[in-house]
């Protein structure tokens, strides 16, 4: 968010350099709290790069419903799409209307929902006592709520 410091902005970015992934978007939050509209996005993007990201794998959008569009376009089944969201309802029925609008294409997917064993590419300290889920809507994190 915009009322992080720079410094702040840079370190987080740097840790998701050193991230196993394919490919990052950013974006920026819808508030501001005072920054340019692609100021916290560019300073994310730089600090990927100064990281070692390559920048060819770097996607930069203002918008978040045009950055997790994106995502789940470049998305091919067996991919891990992470979304940081800013309006989780929004990013939610963003995702759960896009599976829609491709008429579920695999029929052949699992409808209950089950838990998997997380991959061992996923550090254990990350995900802490959370149980990743699968079902037709996707993947997400569960946790353990006690009574």
């Amino acid at each position: 968010p915009g009322d992080r410091r720079n410094e702040d902005i840079l370190e987080i970015a740097a840790t998701a350099a050193s991230g196993p992934f394919d490919h990052i978007i950013v974006r920026r939050d819808d508030a501001l709290r005072g920054r340019e509209p692609d100021e916290v996005p560019k300073l994310l993007r730089q600090g990927l790069i100064d990281a070692g990201f390559a920048p060819e794998k770097i996607t930069l959008f203002i918008d978040e419903k045009e950055a997790v569009g994106a995502g789940l376009e470049m998305c091919q089944r067996g991919d891990l799409l992470l979304v940081f969201g800013d309006n989780i309802s929004r990013c939610w029925k963003q995702i759960v209307k896009f599976q829609e609008a491709r008429g579920n294409e695999e029929q052949n997917v699992e409808s209950e929902s089950t838990l998997v064993d997380t991959p061992l590419h996923y550090d254990a300290a990350v995900l802490g006592d959370a149980s990743m889920i699968v079902d037709n809507r996707g993947v997400r994190l569960a946790r353990e709520e006690s009574d």
